[in-house]
């Protein structure tokens, strides 16, 4: 009895321990997050947090973590019954994020996996009798509970190519006339597009070439999105607007949008981003050329200027780290992890 006693007390004091450094590194994340800092500046990490996964519901999960181990702390203190059926819940909830980095993402967050072993942990000291099945059927509960919630979240901004997408496209962000035609890949805020997009528009325009403008987010604003296509929308041309917008003349809205038409936007945002990922690019300026049915695309500012002061557009030998036909790894271009 008295063995018993003093493993619920020890197994208590880890709880509180665990949740205690919980609150930290939760509370340490959403701090640095909030000033724009990196707690964690590996490749994983940022793909976390700049995947669709980073939020649910619109809320950080750093705050989720952050009220799971306030909670757990609460519960050390009078119920030891709910912190283990609290402890289940979180056990589902980091398997699931597990399964996410490991399979679908395809990289390990650091402090994600800190978070996930800590939760282990709490439930470990939290264990108390209980049936088999039905801790079972907590866990199995989070996991499938999260991914329902995200599989419905993610749908809502699934990239896609509705007929307001693609109105949107072909009204707002097509210039100029020919029969030729090219995609001008870009992000607003990215000092290689800048240098690139008079390149391309004298180019567009000497070889009366019809232009394609697909904005890609490359970073987290999507308000300098909306403020350019304002603009156009308002009757400001395109690559006029653009222009303004990395002198940083853009600052409101010049002309009112709908919300529809922002849902929109940021969807055909995100099929451009997928479009792009698809011909093996992983980051802005962007320029594809199109030509009898064949296109040639290139990354990078170095990259384009290169191209457009080629006499003739031939497709280039398969490249090991793109689908044929594509160049990557050029000087002057902008990924998620930075610009160079």
């Amino acid at each position: 009895m008295m063995v018993a006693t003093k493993g619920k007390k020890q197994g208590a004091k880890g709880a509180i321990l665990i949740s205690i450094l919980g609150l930290i590194l939760t509370g340490a994340d959403l701090f640095t997050s909030i000033q724009g800092w990196e707690l964690c500046p590996y490749q994983g990490c940022r793909l976390a947090q700049g995947s669709p996964y980073a939020h649910i519901l619109g809320v950080s999960l750093s705050v989720v973590g952050l009220v799971f181990f306030f909670v757990a702390l609460v519960l050390c203190g009078f119920w030891r019954r709910g912190l283990f059926y609290w402890s289940s819940l979180g056990l589902g909830a980091s398997i699931y994020f597990f399964y996410l980095q490991r399979w679908v993402l395809g990289k390990m967050c650091l402090v994600c996996v800190a978070v996930e072993v800590l939760v282990f942990f709490l439930f470990l000291f939290s264990l108390t009798r209980a049936s088999p099945w039905f801790i079972v059927s907590l866990i199995l509960l989070a996991f499938l509970g999260l991914h329902s919630v995200y599989a419905w979240q993610i749908g809502r901004i699934n990239p896609c190519m509705g007929p307001l997408e693609k109105k949107i496209l072909d009204r707002y962000y097509v210039v100029g006339e020919g029969e030729r035609r090219a995609v001008f890949f870009f992000s607003v805020g990215c000092p290689a597009c800048a240098k690139a997009l008079p390149v391309v528009k004298d180019w567009a325009k000497r070889k009366k070439v019809r232009l394609v403008l697909r904005e890609v987010k490359v970073h987290s604003d999507t308000k300098k999105a909306k403020v350019l296509f304002a603009l156009i929308k308002g009757g400001v041309d395109p690559l006029k607007a653009l222009e303004e917008m990395e002198k940083g003349k853009g600052k409101g809205l010049s002309t009112p949008l709908s919300k529809e038409e922002e849902n929109a936007l940021i969807r055909l945002m995100a099929f451009n981003k997928a479009m792009l990922e698809a011909m093996g690019m992983d980051g802005v300026p962007a320029l594809m050329v199109q030509r009898e049915g064949k296109a040639e695309v290139v990354q990078g500012l170095d990259a384009i200027e290169s191209l457009l002061a080629a006499p003739r557009f031939t497709l280039k030998k398969e490249h090991s780290s793109g689908p044929s036909g594509l160049e990557t790894d050029f000087g002057g271009i902008c990924t998620p992890s930075g610009c160079r």
